[in-house]
């Protein structure tokens, strides 16, 4: 099963057991990434999706890395990546901030689609609270 996550390509289920996307970035607990998932960063596509970036190009379906658990693979845009990069102990509003600092993105969008690919990868397993 593969999927495209990060950046306005979220999954478009439901929260699942009572979880809001908004409680993410209300909450100033610390994010880390689930040492059980094993992932690689796809550096020609990383390459890629920064020259596009840098030309102004939509390179939201450019797959950046991949993550791998419980026989599933999840392909990350640019996006995705550095807010997975980000899960290193740093809350969501953190991760956030450092986002913004690196991306043209109005902070609301940003907000809303860090949230919702926070809220799918905690729902995969793929993050936890430290």
């Amino acid at each position: 099963m593969s999927e495209r996550a990060g950046s306005c390509t979220r999954c478009g289920n439901p929260p699942q057991n009572g979880f809001e996307e908004t409680e993410i970035v209300r909450d100033d607990r610390k994010l880390v990434r689930n040492p059980d998932v094993m992932w690689r960063e796809e550096d020609d596509a990383a390459a890629e999706a920064n020259e596009g970036l840098e030309r102004g190009d939509n390179v939201e379906e450019i797959g950046t890395s991949l993550l791998f658990a419980d026989g599933m693979m999840v392909t990350l845009n640019i996006l995705g990546t550095e807010i997975w990069k980000l899960c290193d102990g740093r809350s969501a509003d953190e991760i956030i901030a450092e986002l913004q600092e690196q991306f043209d993105v109005e902070p609301e969008v940003l907000r809303a689609d860090v949230a919702g690919f926070l809220a799918e990868l905690f729902q995969k397993g793929f993050v936890k609270y430290e």
